[in-house]
């Protein structure tokens, strides 16, 4: 009928989105030298350009903390923040929605950690589950890198992780 209003909703649902995001993170062992090479520094969404950009949860920041040792190694302590900015509900991958309605809050399996070069680093991180609130996430990760003996070196850092994604748009009220 003519002048009715009508509501109406769409609703995306993604079983698994998968995102890799790769950056370069340097360590050295002396303070006085490449000041471009920092042992504490925090990488942005913006420095970690298109990669962070175009998902809908993504890294918005990673603090990174490096201590050199005495034995030619370095200690690395990564705080990722997770940032879910689509304004959908997220829910482990390959899980369907409707099972992970079950589980408190909004559940992602922790990312895969690579450090590499010439070998790769053992990289530890908790939790194993990132549960968001208030749309945000922490994961910390620690690595104790048997380093080489240049006074400064740059490693690749690959992060990837996966997550099931669902979205309710509403529209409306559409007069008829």
């Amino acid at each position: 009928a003519p002048g009715t209003k009508l509501n109406v909703f769409a609703e995306l649902d993604i079983p698994k989105y998968e995102a890799n995001i790769i950056t370069n993170i340097c360590l050295k062992r002396e303070q006085d030298i490449d000041p471009a090479c920092q042992n504490k520094e925090v990488i942005t969404s913006a420095q970690l350009k298109r990669d962070a950009q175009y998902v809908t949860v993504t890294i918005d920041r990673i603090e990174k903390i490096v201590t050199p040792l005495k034995d030619e190694s370095y200690y690395l302590h990564l705080k990722i923040l997770f940032k879910n900015l689509g304004g959908g509900n997220i829910y482990p991958a390959e899980t369907s929605s409707t099972e992970a309605k079950k589980e408190i809050g909004e559940i992602m399996k922790a990312p895969s950690i690579t450090l590499s070069r010439s070998a790769e680093a053992d990289v530890k991180c908790s939790p194993n589950k990132l549960i968001f609130e208030n749309n945000a996430a922490t994961l910390d990760c620690y690595a104790t890198i048997i380093g080489p003996k240049e006074t400064y070196v740059t490693y690749p850092l690959k992060i990837a992780y996966s997550f099931g994604y669902k979205l309710r748009i509403k529209a409306g009220p559409i007069l008829l």
